[in-house]
């Protein structure tokens, strides 16, 4: 699946955007709108473990999805609107591992049918060539007269490809030479400074080597955000070349449903999102997202458009209010729980959460859809599993709107 990149610079935003929020989390819940057809059958879905990829393979029992075995039986809720789950399709797969280690498919959602081209992007070692395979990494890309190739690529060398997915071969479209010896290329990150030691501190988690050739620029201060620039030694260790320790508050990463994007000047956008807080049951607020000129918006998944879940990583730069950095867009899967209802959170601040077999659910307050709902009896309802594991039962914002 390809990447998209959108690159735009936000120069205001519409103080009235806000309202269109603050309405959708009341408007009245009657079933999501057209476009976001529900499934039929009743489920409880934990999502503990969520992986996507082409179906390979599909035994009695068991399917190899990309490269991981999950077990499928008759507890497995599939969701196949768009097309079959057979061979070459590509799924989105949520499972619970058992106790002996295997994987069971609570949730499969066909993303793509089979036939249907899908793109994707990987740089990695090229670690086999034929005439017409390369394996890079540990993905096999087939290669023939349609693939373009920039520079000579060689066991060893890093390269970077883009491919189409076509059933359960993939097609090299472009084949680019990185570098001829991946250790040569300088490795860039950015995080918070954990450990200052002699000779190695720790940021982002990584180890890094910081010696007499490391330029180190800004404050020596644990925990500053700090951007690095670094090689491969001879040891093996990453050695710094520059450390830029930064005045300002690390990245954040906010999940948020899209509720509409504003096309500002300059080809720029401004989003308005409904952004649930990471812990469970606080009320999910409006926000605003500034997308500018070096944002990545990765569309891999899903079109970014009203009604979608958002990744968002970046700034916060005010209350509920965040410069992006990179959004990765998914498209919510429908689905239906059943279950005994639970009590619901009694603070003003988690009214609308519901927790239904087992579940944690979002009904807006106003529409009152759980209003006879007693604790202790059986309730369904319908709605939309978000990337948070959240299921949204509120109506969905369309393009239209």
């Amino acid at each position: 699946m390809g990447v998209y990149h959108s690159r735009k610079w936000v120069s205001q935003a519409g103080q009235s955007l806000m309202v269109l929020v603050i309405l959708l989390l009341t408007m009245a819940i009657q079933g999501a709108p057209a476009g976001h057809a529900l499934a039929p059958a009743e489920v409880q879905i934990p999502v503990q473990n969520r992986f996507e990829g082409c179906l390979k393979a599909k035994g009695l029992d068991k399917w190899l999805v990309g490269d991981i075995s999950v077990f499928v039986d008759g507890q497995t809720e599939l969701i196949d609107k768009r097309g079959p789950a057979e061979v070459g399709a590509w799924l989105i797969v949520w499972a619970t591992e058992m106790a002996d280690g295997r994987l069971h498919a609570e949730l499969i959602f066909v993303e793509r049918p089979a036939g249907q081209p899908g793109y994707f992007q990987l740089t990695n070692t090229l670690k086999k060539k034929s005439q017409d395979w390369l394996v890079v990494g540990d993905t096999a890309v087939q290669v023939n007269q349609e693939t373009r190739i920039i520079g000579s690529p060689e066991v060893g060398n890093l390269v970077s490809v883009s491919a189409e997915q076509r059933g359960i071969d993939a097609l090299a479209l472009t084949v680019e030479v990185i570098a001829t010896d991946p250790a040569a290329v300088p490795i860039e990150f950015e995080g918070t400074i954990e450990e200052i030691g002699q000779p190695f501190w720790r940021i982002a988690g990584q180890q890094v080597k910081v010696d007499d050739r490391t330029k180190v620029i800004g404050e020596r201060v644990v925990g500053r955000h700090a951007e690095v620039v670094a090689g491969t030694g001879a040891d093996g260790w990453l050695r710094a070349d520059i450390i830029r320790i930064l005045d300002q508050p690390a990245e954040v990463t906010v999940g948020a449903l899209v509720a509409a994007i504003i096309p500002q000047e300059g080809g720029t956008q401004l989003w308005d999102t409904i952004v649930f807080a990471p812990e469970e049951g606080t009320y999910p607020k409006p926000g605003l997202v500034y997308v500018h000129n070096n944002t990545l918006v990765d569309e891999s998944r899903a079109i970014a458009q009203p009604g979608q879940w958002a990744e968002v990583t970046g700034l916060a730069i005010g209350p509920d209010t965040y410069q992006a950095d990179l959004i990765r867009v998914e498209q919510p899967v429908p689905v239906t729980i059943s279950g005994e209802v639970e009590e619901r959170p009694a603070g003003p601040s988690q009214r609308g959460w519901w927790r239904i077999g087992g579940r944690t659910v979002w009904v807006a307050d106003a529409a009152r859809l759980m209003a006879d709902a007693q604790v202790g009896k059986q309730a369904t309802v319908r709605g939309l599993l978000l990337g948070n594991g959240v299921v949204w039962t509120g109506p969905l914002p369309t393009a239209e709107q």
